[in-house]
C-alpha cells in the first residue's frame, strides 16, 4: 500500500542510497562480501573456526533518524550499508578466547584490504555499551568510494545482540521515536512562547 508502486518504492530507495540504485549497493556488498571472505580464507586468519559474513542495508527510516539525531547528510551516515562478520560456534559470551582474538585479526585484515575511515573505529568488546552489547566496528571506504561499516563478533556476541539483552531492535526504534516526539513537543513549546 505506502508508497504505491514497484517505481516509487526503488526511487524512495535509491534516494536513500546517495542516488547509487539499490541493485548497485547490494552488489557492492555482495563484491565485498566475497573479497573479504577470500582474503579470510588466504591468510587463514581464523584457522578452524567458522565464519559467517552477512550483508545489510539500513532501513531508510532508520537511516533518517540516525541523520536528524546527527545532523548529517547520507553520505556521512557510516553505517547505511554494513556487513557483519559473525566468528566461532554458538556458546557463552564473549566466545572462547580464540574466537575474540580472531575478531581483532579480521578488523586488521579488513582494514588491509579497505582505507579505514579516520575516527570510525568502536571497540565494544572490550568496552561493552550498557546493554551488554560486544562487536567491533570499523567503517572502511567501499570499493564503489561509498561508506561501509564492517561489525565483526562472536557468535555468543551476535546471539546475544539479537535475541538477549543487548538486542536493541526491542526497544531501539521505540526510544529514537519517543526521544524525536519529546524534541518536537519541547520545541513547539519553545516557539508557543516566542509567539
Amino acid at each position: 500500500a505506502g508508497l504505491g508502486s514497484d517505481a516509487a518504492a526503488r526511487g524512495v530507495a535509491d534516494a536513500q542510497m546517495g542516488g547509487a540504485s539499490l541493485e548497485a549497493s547490494l552488489e557492492a556488498l555482495r563484491l565485498c562480501r566475497d573479497t573479504t571472505l577470500r582474503s579470510l580464507q588466504l591468510d587463514a586468519l581464523a584457522p578452524g573456526l567458522r565464519v559467517d559474513i552477512k550483508g545489510r542495508l539500513k532501513s531508510a527510516y532508520s537511516t533518517h533518524l540516525k541523520m536528524r539525531r546527527k545532523k548529517v547528510g547520507f553520505t556521512q551516515v557510516c553505517d547505511a550499508r554494513a556487513l557483519r562478520v559473525v566468528v566461532g560456534e554458538p556458546g557463552v559470551q564473549p566466545g572462547t578466547r580464540d574466537e575474540v582474538i580472531a575478531c581483532f585479526d579480521l578488523v586488521t585484515a579488513i582494514h588491509k584490504l579497505y582505507r579505514p575511515v579516520p575516527g570510525e573505529y568502536d571497540d565494544y568488546i572490550s568496552n561493552p555499551k550498557r546493554s551488554g552489547y560486544q562487536s567491533l566496528h570499523t567503517a572502511v571506504i567501499g570499493p564503489d568510494g561509498a561508506l561501509l561499516e564492517f561489525q565483526v563478533r562472536t557468535r555468543a556476541m551476535h546471539h546475544a545482540a539479537e535475541f538477549g539483552d543487548a538486542a536493541h531492535w526491542l526497544y531501539k526504534d521505540f526510544i529514537a521515536d519517543a526521544e524525536e516526539l519529546e524534541k518536537e513537543a519541547e520545541s513547539e513549546k519553545t516557539e508557543s512562547k516566542v509567539e
